[in-house]
């Protein structure tokens, strides 16, 4: 006894030295609580009793447990004050709430385990990130975010408490109840962490509930099952343990939960748990601490604490030691009971009994369960599981991907990428998303593979010439007892498929799967946390460089300590989803909201905040596919490639048809096109506007500025801002073919050979050249082009002639060059550029024409328009060729006022400058093509907002953005192959009747 009384006053003496500290500075209840301190005075002693016990309710019709009828009676005769939620469906707990919420004079607080969202207790609600998962994200913010949806998830549902964060620090890797539940290891990234949860919900009116106090973290038994020992040192709980609390209580903690723990160094009476303990309750929690918020007891059905103590004499000492609520008693009536004779031998006093149901009156004003309001059933699941409430579980996911080792992402674009899944089928979500991006062959094996089946797969994926292998384990657990579902002959497949290719390690798993063995030769290792479909598609959006990887491990694994993560930029920004996880659609519910038949609800968890969507979404886009093969039917084009972006995400990117009518390669992501004037935007009006952000060129200047021209010529006074806006007098185009032609047609010898050399070194066609001395006669030309100022509006490609020479005086680069440098290299674009023969291989390109009156080919691979063609490829007006998907990226740059990637190509305002109309009677800006203000005219359908702004090619291409809907439209064709006057396009409005297609789901508002 002499030694108990030592250690308790040695404890305490510790105690006011360690929590002498700042006072508390937030207070849990700020405001005022009329409703609370009249109610008190009005309650009789039954009443006040009834209110320390929130009992436990199923909405499950199928499980044992599922007990209405047993909630109503305790209502009714006992008049509990709360309920707390467990498995079941949110319609049908919500109609259960009104019941019970009905039926009591008192309004009930409803509490649910929510701790990463209403999917952890509820059927067709969404499961988010599990806490181990936000402690990998660095910037926290994104956890307030998410805590003030959850909270919205809960009141929705009519919940008022959520019992969460967990606070408990996972110090012990062996952990059997905490593990993921946790922030992690460190105790300053769980109480940032912590704090942002609470301070999200608390926000949002929902009361936060902090547990498991005084810490589970360090445990190797569950509660659940047992009591777990915690034998640590003063100095070591104070340090750990406890460490997080007192910052939350200063912040305005509402609630915390007490945990069924014996914590022998604060109460030394054997088989104790925390939660009866007045030495941890009252003493530390309330007295050293100063927390005056609500205190409830963990459920107390769990071993931890029905294994010394019985129902009744449990719930009794969990009130006296200081709790204000029994979550989960086990029985009610004799609790009650209990409680009456507490009060009759003075265990308890009705002091007491005043002072917990003012808190707990309080809480439920402050969360406005005093307002009492009736649940809407109708449309709860579309409110649920709305678009924005997919797009933060995707945000939370892509921030936390760690990235551990030597750094070997992004992926090269042409990397040939092999694939082992351990422990699921080949054709994964995570396989699926990496096609989006790669070349990819994929095996799969079993945990327990042997060693002829690892044979089979090396060779295998040797076939395939494979430059990179990536070994993903998928079909893991979070228990440690079963080493997290990850075994030795399954890491034994990473050390062996070495031997084919550098090997990188991805664990959708736990991180604590790396303690699991040496991983022998493995140097690269991605932590995905867990094995959705959504994180999957994620990790395969981070690995092709379209998103960051920038998560930082939670807790220490094998040699990796908590804190580790590489952070590594995103090189794009357009990135791969199916539509379900793009948050950007609303899915309309067909079912029964009410549930009336007991039946389990599959919901769709998808949805955006702007657009409703009804029926299947896979059939959104279905219109488009149909444009698109009528044109091909009707012969309008031979093949198409089409991307739609919306917020930067890819929303559509199919292709259709073949590059020729007869028997050409099938069109693929990887299918170049001859972008023709589209050039003009994304090659000549690039530089001219990073030449106008440097202050090297200004828009109001004089041709005659930059350019020599002989003394007095017209074109010298030419404005630039009139000639970007082709209002400027010059003419069309001007044929230059004739310079290369006889009068009867055939070749000029002296202008076109064959036989490349010295004298013939531009490339004009397969095997022909030409000479550069052709580029003087071209512009010689062009000065003897007349000037009619009065013309107004003509669309004009002479003046990028000029601008071609203009760029490269002031760059000292060839255009190409300049922008390969400035553009598209920093932008990791692989297939925009000129030349493509000299980059591309022939069989990606499509075919352009077949020239029949001058060069007398297929042309393939070469600039279509002739003016470009003997400026030996490289033109103002024509010569890039691309891939939808490049072009995509470059329009998305323009979208979002220059930047890409973090990266600041271009400044807002000389985009902005750019994309204004400055002439009447025009429709364009400044190299940018507009809408016109006739429907269906120029290059837009009618529904295209007047702040968009894009380009057409003459070969059947065009590029469009839309800042006010936030959309890329990119549609890339060959309509000139085989003949140039196949304007069957055109007639059909392909284009135009594809972009109004895209304005039905994300309309201009």
């Amino acid at each position: 006894m002499k030694k108990k009384i030592i250690l308790i006053a040695s404890f305490f003496a510790f105690c006011n030295v360690f929590f002498a500290q700042a006072p508390i500075t937030k207070s849990w209840c700020p405001l005022p609580t009329p409703w609370a301190d009249s109610l008190l005075k009005t309650l009789t002693l039954d009443q006040k009793i009834g209110q320390l016990f929130m009992v436990a309710a199923w909405s499950d019709e199928k499980k044992e447990s599922y007990n209405p009828n047993q909630i109503q009676n305790l209502i009714k005769q006992y008049g509990i004050g709360g309920v707390i939620f467990f498995q079941g469906g949110p319609a049908r707990q919500a109609k259960l709430t009104n019941q019970f919420q009905q039926a009591s004079k008192i309004p009930l607080l409803i509490g649910i385990d929510a701790e990463w969202g209403l999917g952890m207790r509820l059927d067709s609600t969404i499961s988010y990130p599990r806490q181990m998962t936000l402690g990998a994200i660095r910037d926290k913010q994104h956890i307030y975010t998410w805590g003030i949806e959850v909270a919205r998830q809960l009141k929705r549902i009519g919940v008022h408490m959520n019992f969460a964060p967990v606070v408990d620090i996972n110090s012990n890797p062996n952990n059997p109840v905490i593990l993921n539940r946790s922030f992690g290891e460190k105790k300053e990234d769980v109480l940032a962490s912590s704090l942002q949860y609470m301070r999200g919900m608390q926000d949002a009116s929902v009361l936060a509930n902090a547990k498991h106090f005084p810490g589970h973290g360090d445990t190797n038994v569950d509660s659940h099952k047992d009591l777990p020992v915690v034998n640590k040192s003063l100095s070591e709980l104070m340090q750990q343990e406890l460490w997080p609390y007192q910052p939350l209580f200063n912040e305005g903690l509402a609630s915390i939960m007490i945990a069924h723990l014996s914590m022998p160094q604060l109460d030394p009476e054997p088989h104790v748990p925390s939660t009866l303990s007045k030495s941890i309750v009252t003493d530390i929690l309330r007295k050293q601490m100063k927390f005056d918020g609500l205190v409830l007891t963990d459920a107390m059905n769990m071993q931890g604490v029905t294994k010394y103590f019985p129902a009744g004499e449990a719930d009794i000492r969990a009130l006296i030691a200081g709790n204000d609520i029994v979550l989960f008693p086990l029985d009610v009536p004799l609790a009650i009971k209990k409680v009456k004779e507490a009060l009759a031998s003075e265990r308890l006093t009705e002091a007491d009994i005043n002072a917990k149901v003012l808190r707990i009156l309080k809480a439920k004003e402050i969360a406005h369960a005093n307002q009492k309001e009736k649940i809407q059933l109708k449309g709860i699941h579309d409110d649920l599981n709305n678009g924005n409430a997919i797009r933060i579980k995707r945000v939370l996911i892509e921030a936390s991907i760690t990235q551990l080792g030597d750094e070997v992402w992004p992926l090269k674009k042409d990397e040939r990428i092999g694939v082992c899944i351990i422990g699921d089928q080949a054709n994964t979500a995570f396989v699926q998303g990496l096609k989006n991006f790669y070349s990819v062959e994929a095996v799969a094996l079993p945990k327990e593979a042997d060693q002829q089946k690892i044979l089979d797969a090396s060779v295998k994926l040797k076939a395939k010439n494979v430059t990179r292998i990536i070994v993903a384990y998928l079909g893991t657990n979070n228990k440690a007892a079963d080493h997290f579902g990850v075994s030795q002959n399954s890491i034994l497949v990473a050390e062996k498929l070495q031997n084919v290719a550098p090997t990188s390690v991805v664990i959708f798993g736990c991180p604590y799967i790396l303690n699991g063995g040496d991983w022998k030769g493995i140097k690269n290792f991605i932590i995905a946390y867990q094995g959705d479909a959504l994180t999957q598609y994620a990790v395969a959006n981070a690995l092709a460089g379209s998103s960051d990887l920038n998560g930082s491990l939670p807790v220490s694994a094998h040699v990796f300590k908590a804190g580790e993560g590489s952070q590594i930029k995103a090189y794009r920004t357009n990135k791969h989803y199916p539509l379900e996880f793009t948050g950007l659609f609303n899915v309309k519910s067909a079912s029964n909201v009410t549930n009336n038949s007991g039946a389990v609800y599959q919901e769709d968890m998808m949805g955006n905040v702007s657009v409703d969507v009804t029926g299947d979404l896979d059939q959104i886009f279905s219109q488009i596919d149909k444009i698109a093969k009528d044109g091909i039917a009707q012969k309008a084009f031979p093949g198409c490639s089409i991307v739609i972006l919306k917020d930067g995400l890819v929303v559509y990117d199919k292709n259709f048809g073949s590059t020729n009518y007869e028997g050409g390669n099938v069109v693929n992501e990887n299918t170049v096109y001859d972008l023709a004037s589209v050039t003009k935007m994304l090659g000549t009006g690039l530089a001219l506007m990073k030449l106008v952000d440097e202050g090297k060129l200004n828009i109001q200047a004089k041709l005659g500025d930059y350019l020599e021209f002989p003394q007095g010529h017209p074109h010298a006074s030419l404005s630039l801002k009139h000639m970007f806006a082709h209002t400027a007098g010059l003419p069309g185009w001007k044929d230059f073919v004739p310079l290369t032609t006889l009068t009867n047609g055939e070749w000029n010898g002296e202008c076109l050979s064959k036989t490349h050399s010295g004298l013939f070194c531009n490339p004009v066609a397969q095997d022909l050249f030409t000479t550069k001395e052709i580029t003087d006669k071209i512009y010689n030309e062009i000065l003897k082009t007349e000037i009619n100022p009065s013309q107004g509006y003509k669309y004009s490609d002479l003046g990028y002639y000029y601008y071609k020479k203009i760029i490269e005086k002031l760059t000292g680069a060839t255009l190409d060059a300049f922008l390969q440098k400035e553009f598209y290299e920093p932008m990791h674009l692989s297939t925009i550029g000129y030349l493509p023969t000299q980059r591309i291989p022939l069989s990606h390109i499509a075919e352009t024409e077949n020239d029949t009156k001058w060069r007398k080919q297929i042309v393939k691979g070469y600039v279509h328009d002739q003016g470009a063609a003997l400026l030996g490829g490289v033109a103002g007006h024509a010569g890039l060729f691309s891939n939808a998907t490049d072009v995509a990226a470059l329009m998305q740059m323009l979208l979002n006022g220059g930047e890409y990637a973090g990266k600041q190509y271009l400044s807002e305002q000389v985009i902005s400058d750019f994309n204004t109309c400055y002439f009447p009677n025009n429709r364009r800006g400044l190299i940018f093509d507009k809408p016109s203000s006739e429907a269906w005219s120029g290059s837009t359908g009618p529904s295209a907002s007047k702040q968009s702004f894009g380009h057409t090619g003459f070969t059947g291409t065009l590029a469009w953005a839309d800042p006010v809907n936030k959309t890329v439209y990119v549609f890339l064709s060959n309509r000139t192959f085989p003949n140039a006057e196949n304007w069957k396009i055109n007639d059909l409005k392909t284009r135009m009747k594809i972009q109004e297609e895209i304005y039905k789901v994300f309309p201009v508002k």
